[in-house]
């Protein structure tokens, strides 16, 4: 028994490392791109809720934004939680991956 819980403290130990610098590795590859090839374009806000981790009883959210390119729909999260369902945000893509976009301007 004293095996498995050393192997299943040892493989979680490695997936939280691991997930910590996937995500730091995406941030930094989504911020280069971004620097060397992008698209500045204002996007929509729409009522999408993205909320705060470990929030307290009343849980904060920021809303998503919205745009279109060649016909397809992208959302990602605005990261400012005084924007209201409507209003227009510029945002920055990647040229040919839209997929990998942030706003220019959240007031985290």
């Amino acid at each position: 028994m004293k095996n498995f819980k050393d192997i299943l403290i040892t493989v979680s130990v490695f997936f939280i490392i691991g997930s910590v610098v996937h995500k730091m590795i995406h941030i930094a590859m989504t911020d280069h791109m971004l620097k060397t090839n992008s698209i500045i374009i204002k996007a929509v806000v729409i009522g999408e809720k993205n909320y705060e981790p470990n929030s307290p009883v009343k849980p904060e959210y920021s809303l998503s934004y919205m745009f279109n390119v060649n016909g397809t729909e992208y959302k990602n999260n605005t990261h400012d939680k005084n924007l209201k369902i409507g209003d227009s945000v510029e945002i920055e893509f990647v040229k040919g991956s839209p997929g990998m976009s942030k706003p220019l301007h959240p007031k985290v």
